[in-house]
């Protein structure tokens, strides 16, 4: 590739010097089909060159000479698919990786001064896989475009004519969503792609303004884990617990695939799940107050951490004492017969033996009444109905005791 650029710029610089006199002067400028390269001489036969300028594009027809007015330059789709360019060895190993590929575009003009013959083509250069941002439940990544000058790879010199290259796909944003080119080699812009909704890799379209098809080129996805729809916070002290799911971004598995788990403060009701398509599931109980960090892992795919803030469990305090407090009163009856002492000692006991029972139950999941509950989910009207059935009909335990100490159970 190198080698026919180099004898376009000898050919074309020759003819530059039989016209340096008419440049001069702003008139146009004569080439040479046969001084272009074969696959853009193949082209212009078809018909199927442009020539680019301030006042937009039209076609090259084929003829014997092709001329170039000042602030022109030709440019002709001599590719179908972008042409990976390898690294060169550094040395005994494996094969290199490729670190940039040619879009199948050429352009032939003249540098900004119109003195100095050039062939560049743009280039893309990967900047690793779209990486998953659990912030914003979306991948985004980078990739850098440029053009390249393969006859004179280490200048970098200014085009006469900028080359306008503007993006497409099926990313849900590309910024910038159009670039300039003005200077070969050295100019690469930087193009960030955020995308929600994908699957192993995502298509961007690269479209020069001489040729609305553009080209597609794929990015690949790194895939992830993702915890779906956490809470940002339950209530501490072991008195909520919350139902975690796992789910996977960028891919799907056939099979379902382990994942590790583990949590900085609280506990897991166990520590290995196996996600598949359709996400698993992992329930979390809370300990302490504060900030705590649950974190998935598996093999081959970038984790996922999430924060979950244990808070003071005040909505639970307030429902299981206003439950007490009137299971407590209901279960008197006659509230008028009763001296004041006797309603005081009943609220107490009320109060407490509630928040007991509730705290017995949301904590290690034991009933301490005499008839059956199940409460699957906590919620405060759960809350406040146990401490109010708890008030009312009291502890079995406690009442068994009450009448070996020859006492009247509630006195």
């Amino acid at each position: 590739m190198g080698v026919s650029h180099t004898a376009l710029a000898v050919g074309i610089a020759a003819s530059c010097l039989v016209h340096s006199s008419a440049w001069a002067q702003g008139q146009t400028r004569v080439i040479r089909p046969a001084d272009l390269p074969p696959a853009f001489r193949e082209q212009l036969s078809r018909g199927a060159v442009a020539r680019v300028s301030s006042r937009g594009v039209d076609t090259v027809r084929g003829s014997p000479q092709v001329t170039l007015r000042p602030g022109e330059v030709l440019a002709a789709r001599t590719d179908e698919a972008p042409t990976p360019v390898p690294n060169p060895p550094t040395g005994p190993g494996p094969t290199h990786t490729d670190s940039l590929y040619r879009l199948p575009f050429t352009y032939v003009g003249l540098d900004r001064a119109g003195e100095t013959p050039m062939v560049y083509r743009p280039v893309y250069v990967p900047e690793g896989p779209l990486r998953y941002r659990p912030g914003d439940d979306a991948f985004s990544g980078t990739f850098l475009l440029g053009l390249q000058d393969s006859a004179n790879p280490s200048a970098a010199r200014e085009l006469g004519t900028p080359v306008r290259i503007r993006f497409g796909g099926d990313a849900d944003s590309i910024a910038p969503d159009s670039v300039v080119l003005r200077v070969t080699n050295s100019q690469l812009e930087r193009i960030r792609v955020f995308a929600h909704a994908v699957l192993d890799s995502l298509r961007v379209f690269i479209v020069p303004a001489f040729d609305p098809r553009g080209v597609g080129v794929w990015l690949p996805i790194q895939p992830a884990l993702a915890f779906d729809q956490v809470p940002s916070g339950i209530q501490g002290l072991g008195i909520e617990g919350a139902t975690l799911v796992v789910g996977i971004r960028g891919a799907r598995p056939r099979d379902s695939m382990p994942v590790t788990l583990s949590v900085s403060r609280g506990s897991l009701e166990t520590n290995r799940i196996f996600v598949s398509d359709g996400g698993g599931v992992v329930k979390l109980r809370s300990a302490g107050l504060g900030p705590a960090t649950v974190s998935a892992r598996a093999p081959g795919w970038l984790p996922v951490q999430t924060t979950i803030i244990y808070r003071w469990p005040l909505v639970f305090l307030a429902a299981a004492l206003l439950g007490g407090l009137l299971g407590a009163f209901v279960g008197l009856g006659d509230l008028g017969r009763r001296s004041r002492s006797a309603l005081v000692r009943s609220a107490t006991r009320g109060t407490l033996v509630g928040l007991v029972v509730c705290a017995v139950y949301f904590g290690i999941g034991i009933n301490l009444l005499q008839f059956q509950v199940d409460v699957r989910f906590f919620n405060e009207i759960a809350v406040f109905a146990l401490a109010a059935l708890a008030a009312m009909f009291g502890i079995p335990a406690l009442s068994a005791l009450d009448k070996r100490r020859g006492r009247a159970p509630g006195s």
